[in-house]
């Protein structure tokens, strides 16, 4: 069986197959960047006429946390900016970056297999907690692939991430 597609190929997302849309690291990202607390790259879009490129903002914070930040590299045009979480409801305190780690201590890049920008996230001991494996984002979907690995034993949970955000 064949996959049926309605639409235009390089105009419209092809939610069948969303891996067809996953962002690219900009081929000029320095992977030595990541011997740095904060570093800001272009993730650039495989469908340039259906999405456009993302600004990523990585940083180690003050508290331990390793913030990933996108939004629109460009955003004229637009009716409205990617949705954030209110700082009043959730303030990471984003501009207190550690003086003490690198982002190159828990996180690495690389392209995946179709070409995507993957991201994974370790923990202090060198396991891997976070897998970013791709994502694309319209004004209107925001889709990821993302695993998440957590202790079995602890069991806390996840806050925040849900399978699809629209």
């Amino acid at each position: 069986m064949r996959d049926i597609h309605f639409g235009y190929t390089e105009e419209d997302l092809n939610l069948c197959n969303p891996e067809t849309h996953f962002y690219r690291f900009n081929d000029t990202l320095p992977f030595s960047t990541l011997d740095t607390n904060k570093v800001s790259v272009v993730m650039t879009s495989q469908t340039p006429k259906v999405m456009r490129d993302l600004k990523v903002t990585l940083s180690v914070l003050e508290s331990g946390v390793i913030n990933v930040h996108y939004t629109y590299d460009d955003k004229t045009g637009l009716s409205k900016d990617p949705f954030e979480v209110p700082t009043s409801i959730v303030d990471a305190q984003k501009s207190k970056l550690s003086t003490t780690k690198k982002l190159s201590e828990n996180v690495e890049v690389s392209e995946g297999d179709s070409g995507a920008g993957v991201l994974i996230i370790k923990n202090d001991a060198g396991v891997v907690v976070f897998t970013f494996n791709g994502m694309f984002l319209q004004e209107y979907i925001n889709y990821m692939d993302v695993t998440v690995n957590t202790d079995s034993a602890t069991r806390t949970g996840i806050l925040g991430l849900s399978e699809r955000v629209s």
